[in-house]
């Protein structure tokens, strides 16, 4: 038999840890070095080389560490993809103080007006070339 009401700690939901998230790993993606891709032959892709505007961030990561990175970040985060804030020295200083595990393992990229418009200059040619292709 209870003898008091419904207190506000034991009703308190706003502490509850069930809608927040996981915690993640530093350097996760780590794991994956090693990891290729490849045909149904067996025979391996070849790697993807990055624009140069994509520089690794962090010890010892490489470019396809930050590709894979990257993708995953992409495919899975709520949150727009823009780099870790943090400068590759003070990355190399202390990761662990600097690194954001929500952003991949790159520089942040800053896209310039100038970027946009070579892009939609790309999307332009390839849309005529696609509509005299469908004509031919």
């Amino acid at each position: 038999m209870r003898n008091h009401e419904h207190t506000k700690v034991r009703n308190d939901t706003s502490k509850q840890t069930s809608g927040q998230e996981k915690p993640k790993q530093m350097f996760w993606e780590k794991r994956l070095e090693g990891l290729r891709a490849c045909h149904q032959t067996g025979e391996e892709f070849d790697d993807i080389v990055l624009p140069k505007s994509i520089r690794t961030i962090g010890p010892n990561v490489n470019e396809q560490t930050v590709l894979q990175s990257l993708a995953t970040a992409l495919h899975v985060l709520n949150v727009p993809v823009m780099g870790q804030a943090s400068t590759k020295t003070e990355m190399n200083k202390n990761a662990t103080a600097f690194l954001n595990p929500e952003q991949p393992l790159m520089q942040a990229v800053l896209v310039s007006d100038e970027d946009i418009r070579r892009q939609e200059d790309r999307v332009s040619v390839a849309r005529k070339k696609l509509q005299d292709a469908l004509k031919a």
